[in-house]
């Protein structure tokens, strides 16, 4: 389970200053040079109708630029809604960090909104936001929105999930549905998981590599050992995850962390870097530290984090709040 961060041209040649050498010539040919009117070439008069076209072209242009530049830069208001800019990669939503507690991260009704989305509004949220990504580069780890599942999977019911049937050539989209109604887990819970955990919704070209489906949610991944090989994959990785975060509620005793008490929580893995008591307020709060045991220090509130800095919570946190959080 992650604790990792976050000219102009002046031409050359005879001036109109320049006086040319005089020249002696007849009377009968000054006479007649004389009586020859002065008369504006064709060629001249196209040049000055071209420079006036140019010219007013280029201040077009520079009127746009100068417009879509200050537009560009403007900042995203608290009630906007981040969506990904038009590059040619995902991007992740800006991300802050302000107003976080410890103590309540989230809160229950959030946590276990099961209706906050449909299986339509995942599949546009996962297209919207992974749009532009291009596959890994030995072909065979697919973007988020491309992937899909090999063969049929079944999970039982049992005591913490109801069943859950996912038919061949299902899409992230129709897994992360079926595993959070199965569960009864708010489906924002898993892409936001699924994110901080890995980037999958964000990872593309270079950064995709397989094992990024292999541990997708950091399920069964502890700290300083290789994830347990028997839940690897994207599907079996979403519905455990989903899974477990029933099991702390239901039976609670059997975790470290408890809704409505105080309780040390690490800084980072590392014994080294200490602890801070937190008064846990609520479930959903419990159940992130069960599943990743760390609090952010201050340099990781601060944005720059160090070497005692564990990002997994305070990752959750920003992720939850750019997406889903009501402003």
């Amino acid at each position: 389970m992650s604790h990792r961060q976050p000219q102009q041209h002046r031409p050359h040649g005879p001036t109109a200053h320049r006086q040319p050498g005089r020249r002696p010539t007849s009377p009968a040919r000054s006479r007649q040079a004389r009586r020859r009117p002065r008369q504006t070439t064709p060629a001249r008069g196209c040049v000055v109708f071209f420079s006036v076209i140019v010219a007013g072209l280029f201040l077009v242009w520079l009127f746009v630029t100068i417009m879509l530049a200050v537009l560009g830069s403007r900042p995203i208001a608290d009630n906007d809604t981040p969506t990904p800019e038009h590059h040619t990669a995902p991007r992740t939503p800006p991300l802050s960090y302000a107003g976080f507690d410890p103590g309540t991260i989230i809160s229950d009704a959030d946590f276990y909104n099961t209706a906050a989305m449909s299986r339509d509004d995942i599949a546009t949220f996962v297209t919207t936001w992974n749009a532009g990504c291009t596959p890994g580069p030995s072909g065979d780890t697919p973007c988020l929105a491309d992937w899909r599942a090999e063969a049929a999977v079944s999970f039982p019911e049992d005591d913490f999930c109801w069943a859950m049937n996912l038919p061949q050539g299902a899409n992230a989209a129709d897994l992360i549905h079926a595993a959070a109604q199965a569960c009864e887990i708010n489906p924002q819970v898993l892409l936001v998981i699924l994110q901080k955990e890995q980037g999958l919704i964000t990872a593309s070209g270079a950064s995709l590599a397989p094992y990024r489906y292999a541990s997708a949610m950091g399920y069964s991944c502890p700290d300083g050992a290789e994830c347990n090989t028997d839940y690897a994959g994207l599907i079996k990785q979403v519905y455990y995850a989903a899974r477990q975060f029933q099991m702390y509620r239901i039976i609670p005793d059997h975790y470290t962390f408890h809704a409505g008490e105080t309780a040390a929580v690490s800084y980072h893995p590392s014994g080294q870097c200490g602890a801070a008591p937190v008064a846990i307020t609520n479930q959903a709060t419990a159940n992130l530290y069960n599943y990743t045991p760390y609090q952010p220090n201050e340099a990781a509130l601060a944005g720059y984090g160090d070497e005692c800095s564990a990002w997994g919570n305070l990752n959750f946190y920003a992720y939850w709040h750019a997406w889903f959080a009501q402003k």
